[in-house]
């Protein structure tokens, strides 16, 4: 399960990975350095090309939704126990 943290960690990884390519460090080089697979880089490169710094965040996710608390599902058990026509 993917955490906050590690999208985070993700984009520390992305910056790292785009101030070696604008130090002149060959895509190939920065991928072996970094153990990413080659198409990230070319991806966080294009990324960075269309929205600068800000491209390459890591944005937020919705995730899962919450599911209701026991109490509320006994709450809802026992409303439809009370009025099964409901």
């Amino acid at each position: 399960m993917e955490t906050c943290n590690a999208r985070k960690n993700l984009e520390k990884i992305r910056f790292q990975a785009i101030k070696l390519f604008l130090a002149g460090t060959n895509p190939i080089v920065i991928a072996l350095q970094l153990n990413i697979k080659l198409p990230a880089i070319y991806s966080w490169i294009r990324l960075f090309r269309k929205g600068s710094w800000e491209g390459i965040r890591a944005k937020p996710h919705k995730g899962r939704p919450k599911t209701e608390s026991s109490n509320r599902l006994n709450e809802i058990q026992q409303f439809f126990a009370n009025h099964p026509n409901a």
